[in-house]
């Protein structure tokens, strides 16, 4: 440790016990200074962050919170307990950050301040995305909410889209067309139709992998209703690769899924579509069915499904 780390120590040391002293009551002094020990106790946590001494910094960021909840002070008190994460967060104490941020967001969604709640979720969910995906999820769609409840369209999009895509990964399928939903209407809301576009085309490709050509025809008609949508690029190719399916031409729907308007729309789904079946043609005397599919479900798919991109 340099000599520079432990004079900060040493500082940080001094500073816990100024907090202490402040919260002592004794027969002159009736009450605690909640609000001198929160400020002694955030000195502490910057000196021994300085240090690189993340174990003392979180909880004496922790103990700054817990006097700022004494004085009222939510905001201040959520603040330091984003601190205290993210001194979790590099010991590698992922369950712990995360549940700190969860609670820093109720305190700011409790103070009013939907928007930084809305923060502290995304950075938990952020936290948390390589150990506990299913849980980043929830965080990204409470997160949502949230923005919506500013009317923050741009940072709801980026939250839902982040959400689709660990659902995706997670092969959850079923679920990711919620999710997707929420997309388009958000784009929608943005008057941002070629995403909308983009949107829909994952939701096709997403119900075609699920084997529902039926639902995946009706998102296309849906589709029809959005503002350039009949004339779009989108439009065409969605129609041309669905065409295909029911027609049984391999040809054609070889050539959609390997359009750059798919190949480029979202890495998971570009996925999703070169795993697609093309469809075969069978001949008239055959007692199958006259078009075989790109729309049997993998037996090893899950329930649920992801985003389509920004």
């Amino acid at each position: 440790m340099s000599s520079r780390s432990e004079s900060k120590i040493r500082e940080g040391l001094q500073y816990l016990a100024a907090a202490e002293k402040c919260i002592k009551t004794s027969l002159f002094k009736w009450s605690a200074d909640w609000e001198g020990a929160a400020s002694d106790y955030s000195k502490a946590g910057n000196c021994f962050k300085n240090a690189k001494s993340y174990e003392k910094a979180s909880e004496a960021f922790r103990k700054a919170g817990e006097a700022q909840l004494k004085s009222q002070a939510l905001y201040h008190a959520a603040k330091s307990y984003e601190q205290a994460a993210l001194m979790l967060k590099e010991l590698n104490c992922i369950d712990e950050a995360v549940d700190l941020l969860k609670q820093a967001s109720s305190m700011l969604s409790e103070h009013g301040s939907p928007a930084s709640a809305a923060q502290a979720l995304n950075r938990a969910a952020k936290i948390c995305e390589a150990t506990k995906a299913e849980t980043a999820i929830d965080l990204y769609l409470r997160a949502c909410e949230l923005h919506k409840i500013e009317e923050k369209s741009n940072e709801a999009v980026e939250c839902v889209g982040k959400a689709a895509r660990l659902q995706l990964k997670l092969k959850k399928y079923t679920n990711v067309l919620g999710t997707m939903q929420q997309q388009c209407e958000l784009y929608q809301s943005m008057e941002k139709f070629p995403s909308v576009f983009r949107a829909i085309i994952a939701m096709v490709i997403v119900y075609l992998k699920l084997g529902d050509k039926v639902a995946a025809d009706n998102c296309f008609r849906s589709a029809t209703e959005y503002p350039g949508f009949d004339t779009s690029e989108e439009g065409a190719l969605i129609e041309n690769l669905l065409d295909s399916i029911t027609e049984g031409d391999s040809e054609t729907f070889q050539k959609c899924i390997r359009n750059p308007i798919i190949l480029h729309n979202d890495n998971e789904i570009a996925k999703l579509a070169r795993d697609l079946r093309p469809p075969t043609v069978v001949l008239p005397d055959s007692n199958a069915s006259s078009t075989g599919n790109a729309l049997e479900p993998d037996d090893n798919n899950d329930d649920d499904v992801g985003d389509a991109l920004n």
